[in-house]
């Protein structure tokens, strides 16, 4: 399969734009064997480097959503076990080092290999890891330029395995798997600088000025809304018409819609105490085109997903899988030892 250089950075953007690691930790032997499948080896250096990408990764992204990632690594995930964060970022980071290898030993049956312009970008992004870390770093990581080209390969094979592996998908998805519905939502919060009762009449007044309209269903909902309180905001949401559990919207407000025909109004002020609000929602459409071409995607998106782990899984489940676990347990992931990413400017 021929990329074009477009498609070879995609495939590389996730290492290119944060390849170079800085931190500490204690020293390893990156040539120690940490797991075989069949007949590759994982070394040392490669699941560290890949365990502390994915620590920089996950570091990066708190951080810009929270300000912060303090703590993070260190906090409880599992109650029953006393697995932290950083403790499952270090096993799934080997479980995908594994899949990856045995999605790499089944490229050929696919036709699938890597060109030279990914090999070159492979190797480039490998030295600028080398060049813009110093010996001390590398020696904490102990990951060598082959180690990293090792993994970058892994990482870009499975990735262009993905399209051939899921080729006899079933693409067929019917309006009404995808349909979704479309509301307009109305809301005054009852924590701002008017009292619940002020807000609940306010409410009340908008939904009676709204069903008063010549035509309910092409009322200006914000324009009327704040013409009575100028605390209202109006936004739209979809969920999905035939399974409307799958909606972000709460349970309160789903049992208000039931025999709520399209174009009209709930026909009463919606207390949504869990949002501090109270809520006035018209169903504009129990079809929308937009959003159910949007569903379709994200469908066959997930079932793509689903497939390609589900044959990446079958084909673990048959490989000679065999873990060291003492060497395994030399990587620990905690808030003690950070790792930060640095961009790559190539």
């Amino acid at each position: 399969m021929k990329m074009t250089k477009r498609a070879v950075s995609a495939a590389l953007a996730l290492i290119t734009a944060a390849a170079l690691l800085t931190g500490c930790s204690k020293t390893l032997d990156g040539t120690e064997t940490v797991c075989t499948v069949n007949d590759d080896v994982i070394t040392m250096g490669e699941y560290s480097f890949y365990a502390r990408y994915e620590q920089g990764m996950m570091h990066a992204t708190y951080t810009s959503m929270f300000g912060a990632a303090d703590g993070l690594f260190d906090t409880v995930q599992d109650d029953e076990t006393g697995d932290t964060v950083g403790d499952k970022l270090v096993q799934d980071a080997l479980d995908t080092l594994i899949r990856d290898t045995a999605i790499a030993q089944h490229a050929a049956d696919y036709g699938v290999s890597l060109d030279d312009e990914e090999l070159a970008e492979i190797d480039r992004v490998a030295q600028a890891y080398i060049d813009e870390n110093d010996e001390a770093a590398r020696s904490k990581v102990a990951a060598s330029k082959e180690d990293v080209v090792n993994v970058l390969k892994l990482i870009t094979l499975s990735s262009k395995m993905r399209e051939p592996m899921t080729a006899d998908m079933d693409t067929e998805v019917t309006d009404e798997e995808a349909a979704q519905t479309k509301l307009s939502i109305c809301r005054i919060k009852t924590n701002q600088d008017e009292t619940a009762e002020e807000a609940l009449t306010n409410a009340e007044k908008i939904l009676a000025a709204l069903q008063n309209e010549k035509d309910p269903a092409a009322a200006d909902i914000e324009t009327i809304a704040k013409g009575i309180d100028e605390n209202a905001s109006v936004t739209t949401s979809t969920f999905s018409t035939n399974d409307p559990s799958d909606s972000i919207l709460n349970d309160t407000i789903m049992s208000a819609l039931d025999g709520v025909d399209e174009g009209e109004f709930v026909d009463y002020v919606i207390d949504d105490a869990d949002a501090n609000s109270y809520v006035i929602i018209r169903v504009d459409t129990y079809f929308d085109e937009d959003a159910t071409e949007r569903k379709k995607t994200s469908i066959l998106n997930t079932r793509r997903g689903d497939l390609y782990s589900s044959i990446a899984e079958g084909w673990v489940a048959d490989s000679a899988v065999e873990r060291h676990e003492k060497a395994i347990a030399k990587i620990e992931i905690n808030d003690r030892d950070a790792y930060t990413l640095v961009e790559d400017a190539g």
